[in-house]
């Protein structure tokens, strides 16, 4: 597995969509591990939650917008 390197001066939403265009339906997953990895690190930590709450929404979005679709 290719190791990745984070930038976590990175705005939260283009985090959140560099991690779905890397990781796809993983990407919440991937986030809540960094999460725990980081819980020593707090601000880090409600960085990747932040990060992994973006990810949930987006996707959210995403799932209405598709079931909206189809029913038009």
């Amino acid at each position: 597995m290719t190791r990745l390197k984070f930038d976590h001066d990175r705005p939260v939403a283009a985090q959140a969509k560099a991690m779905m265009e890397i990781f796809g339906t993983r990407a919440y997953g991937v986030a809540r591990r960094m999460q725990r990895r980081n819980f020593r690190k707090a601000e880090r930590a409600r960085y990747w939650a932040a990060v992994a709450r973006a990810i949930r929404h987006a996707r959210t979005v995403e799932r209405t917008r598709a079931s909206a679709g189809a029913i038009a």
